[in-house]
């Protein structure tokens, strides 16, 4: 299970990609790519 401080990236049922933070219920994006995805977590999230 996540705790609070991690952020990690998930496949939808769509087909499309979220990245969450912790236990939140919702995404903080939803891409078409992880590609996309993974630029943007380093921007957002500074990690």
């Amino acid at each position: 299970m996540a705790n609070e401080e991690q952020i990690y990236i998930e496949e939808r049922a769509d087909g499309k990609f979220a990245l969450r933070k912790g236990n939140s219920e919702r995404a903080s994006a939803v891409e078409d790519t992880r590609k996309k995805l993974k630029k943007l977590r380093v921007t957002c999230f500074q990690l």
